[in-house]
């Protein structure tokens, strides 16, 4: 019983076919994101107010927009920037 169950073992780790395959260099494109900081995406608060405050109210918007234009200008430098390794 041992010499049968020793022979189809043999049998099975032999295999029927003697199929060479040959090693290739496979290339594979890979898509890597840049993790962008949460604070870069955070929403800016929109200033509102009476039209009797029109100027305090014009003068808050434009800090705000300029802050996210900052926000952008600073993506903008990350996305073309290296992947940072983790």
């Amino acid at each position: 019983m041992r010499c049968i169950a020793l022979g189809l073992l043999t049998l099975a780790l032999v295999g029927c076919g003697r199929t060479v395959v040959e090693p290739r260099i496979v290339y594979v494109d890979r898509t890597v994101y840049v993790e962008v900081p949460a604070a870069l995406t955070d929403a800016h608060p929109i200033a509102e107010g009476p039209l009797s405050h029109c100027p305090v109210v014009a003068a808050a918007r434009k800090a705000e927009l300029e802050a996210c234009n900052a926000d952008k200008a600073a993506i903008r430098r990350i996305e073309g920037g290296a992947v940072p390794e983790k």
